[in-house]
C-alpha cells in the first residue's frame, strides 16, 4: 500500500509539473512565434495564455503589436480596453483609446477615457485644457450621439463663442474664469454675490457653489484637465 500511494503521488506531481509547464510554454511560444514573423500563431498562442491567467499583461501588449502590424484598430482597441478592465491603466491605452474615439466621433467615450487617464495618471490631470480640448468635453459630456466636428457643434449649440473678430482660437488656453462663463447660463442662481469677485462674479460664485471654492480664488489660473473634469462632473446634471 505504501507503494502504491508512493506512485500515486509521483504521478501527481508528475501531471502537476507538466501543466505548470504547459501554461508557462503558450507565453514563451509565442514570442517565438512572434519573433519569427509567425503572427497568426503566435496570437493563438498569447490567446491562450491569456484565457489560463498566464502573463495576461504581457501578452496583451505582444498582442497589440501583432495588431499594429497588421493595421486592426478594433482589435487594438480592444485589448486596451481589457487592460484598463484588468486595472492596468498606462499612456499609452489612453493617447490610443482618445484618439480612437476622437476619430470615431464617440465624444462620450472620448470624455470618460481622458476622465480616467487625468484621475489615474498625474501627467494627464496637469494637462491645460484649451479651447479644442474643452469642446470635444463639453460633447462628450452633452451628447451620446456621434459628432463628427465638436467645435462646430458647440458652436451651434451656443456653448462656446467664437472671439469678437470672428475666430475660435482653438489653441488658446482656458482659464478657470473661462469655464465659469461658458457654464453659468446652465448653474443654478448662486444668491447673493460678493463684490470681491467682480467682475466675474456670477458666474464664479456658480462655481464655488458646485464645491469649488479653492479655484475660484485663482480665476486667471490656467485650467489643469482634473479640474475641468472635477467641476465637469458635478456640472453636467444641469447641463442635459
Amino acid at each position: 500500500m505504501p507503494g502504491c500511494r508512493y506512485q500515486a503521488a509521483l504521478i501527481i506531481l508528475s501531471l502537476f509539473a507538466c501543466f505548470h509547464i504547459r501554461k508557462k510554454d503558450n507565453y514563451k511560444q509565442g514570442l517565438l512565434h512572434l519573433q519569427q514573423g509567425q503572427l497568426a500563431k503566435a496570437e493563438n498562442e498569447f490567446l491562450i495564455a491569456i484565457a489560463r491567467g498566464d502573463s495576461v499583461e504581457r501578452c496583451r501588449g505582444n498582442l497589440i503589436k501583432i495588431y499594429r502590424l497588421r493595421g486592426d484598430s478594433t482589435k487594438i482597441r480592444n485589448q486596451y480596453l481589457a487592460l484598463l478592465r484588468d486595472g492596468i491603466v498606462t499612456e499609452d491605452a489612453i493617447k490610443y483609446l482618445a484618439d480612437y474615439y476622437e476619430k470615431s466621433g464617440k465624444f462620450h467615450n472620448y470624455y470618460l477615457i481622458l476622465r480616467l487617464g487625468a484621475s489615474r495618471i498625474p501627467s494627464f490631470g496637469k494637462m491645460v485644457v484649451n479651447r479644442s480640448l474643452l469642446s470635444k468635453l463639453l460633447t462628450g459630456l452633452m451628447t451620446r450621439r456621434s459628432v463628427k466636428d465638436p467645435v462646430g457643434w458647440v458652436i451651434r449649440k451656443g456653448i462656446l463663442v467664437p472671439m469678437p473678430d470672428g475666430n475660435f482660437y482653438p489653441d488658446d488656453t482656458v482659464r478657470v474664469e473661462n469655464l465659469a462663463v461658458v457654464l453659468s447660463p446652465y448653474l443654478p442662481d448662486p444668491g447673493a454675490v460678493s463684490g470681491s469677485l467682480y467682475p466675474l462674479g456670477y458666474p464664479l460664485a456658480k462655481i464655488e457653489k458646485l464645491g469649488f471654492s479653492s479655484l475660484i480664488y485663482y480665476p486667471s489660473q490656467p485650467l489643469r484637465l482634473k479640474d475641468a473634469f472635477s467641476i465637469l462632473d458635478r456640472a453636467k446634471n444641469y447641463l442635459r
